[in-house]
């Protein structure tokens, strides 16, 4: 019980620390920090479990203390949903700021959507295949967008190092003390235990050696090259 609950602050504490990093990046950088299928898919989980349908756990105190980190985790979700719309319509140059709004709403429905199907579909009640699969999908399209935009325009070494902090709390609480019998003998959550932890390195060390061969601020001088794709690729 103790050891759950330590575990599970830790992986609040870091992931937490990673949405306010990437809010306050978003705000200085004028753009959004977070690819849009990745806001999309955590905008979902977040308010289907904090709002709709909250898992239970065996302790009033843990049931609270997780409900309190979703609640801020969504709030914090719901900041950064604003930048895309306040700053997004820059990376897309081409676009009108009509399409582009619409483009953003489209893919956040879409992509929350369909986390909360797949969580119903296999009676998934505490959503952990598909928090995880997040993990991993944001870890990819956080390397992706560093690739396009070839700087650190809304993500910072804070953003990446908290994330994988949090993911890699999280997963060692879940394989400690899994909240679903199920859960524990999962070879599907076991192996992306493992692949997010991968992903999160390579991309703690890629953030690392941009910051490290970086000769100037992250914010643009310009706008954004005109082969911009979702996510804030180019």
């Amino acid at each position: 019980m103790i050891t759950q609950v330590v575990v599970h602050t830790f992986a609040g504490i870091f992931w937490t620390t990673a949405y306010v990093l990437i809010a306050l990046k978003s705000r200085a950088d004028r753009t959004y920090g977070m690819p849009l299928a990745a806001l999309g898919a955590n905008l979902g989980w977040e308010f289907y479990f904090t709002v709709i349908d909250p898992p239970t756990y065996d302790s009033d105190f843990v049931f609270g203390a997780q409900l309190t980190i979703d609640a801020i985790w969504l709030l914090t979700d719901f900041v950064i949903l604003w930048y895309v719309f306040r700053h997004g319509p820059r990376e897309f140059p081409g676009l009108s700021r009509r399409l582009c709004y619409a483009m953003f709403a489209g893919v956040i429905v879409l992509m929350g959507t369909t986390d909360v199907l797949i969580s119903r579909e296999f009676e998934d009640s505490y959503g952990l295949r598909v928090s995880f699969l997040q993990a991993l999908m944001m870890s990819l399209l956080f390397l992706g967008m560093l690739q396009a935009r070839r700087s650190l325009r809304g993500q910072s070494l804070g953003i990446a190092v908290a994330k994988m902090l949090g993911t890699a709390a999280a997963s060692l609480g879940v394989h400690l003390r899994p909240p679903l019998p199920e859960y524990g003998h999962s070879v599907l959550l076991k192996f992306l235990y493992l692949v997010c932890l991968a992903a999160d390195v390579v991309y703690v060390v890629a953030v690392y050696r941009i910051r490290q061969g970086r000769s100037g601020p992250a914010r643009p001088t310009g706008k954004v090259g005109a082969g911009a794709r979702i996510g804030g690729e180019r």
